[in-house]
């Protein structure tokens, strides 16, 4: 099976508040230069940047994602399938 992309969103009854663990990720994408305006919003791009992505379109899709959002993910789950192309493509970034 092959992921061509995928969708994240939070599913709750309440507003969704960060752990501890995914405020820290925010905070190294925020020290990286992502906006802090909505911070749950950053953390679900984070989450979405963890899953794997279709190698043919990888170079394109990190881009769009951006490193600050990149160096979040690596913070918050640096054992992810992905963990090791996202630190590869942070190299050339």
């Amino acid at each position: 099976m092959r992921i061509a992309d995928c969708e994240v969103a939070y599913v709750g009854a309440g507003a969704h508040a960060l752990t501890a663990d995914e405020e820290s990720a925010v905070q190294v994408a925020i020290e990286a230069g992502a906006p802090s305006d909505d911070k749950c919003a950053l953390f679900l791009r984070i989450l979405k940047a963890c899953t794997r992505t279709n190698p043919s379109e990888l170079d394109k899709r990190l881009s769009a994602i951006g490193v600050p959002v990149i160096k979040g993910a690596l913070a918050f789950a640096p054992s992810a399938p992905q963990a090791v192309v996202l630190e590869r493509w942070l190299q050339t970034a």
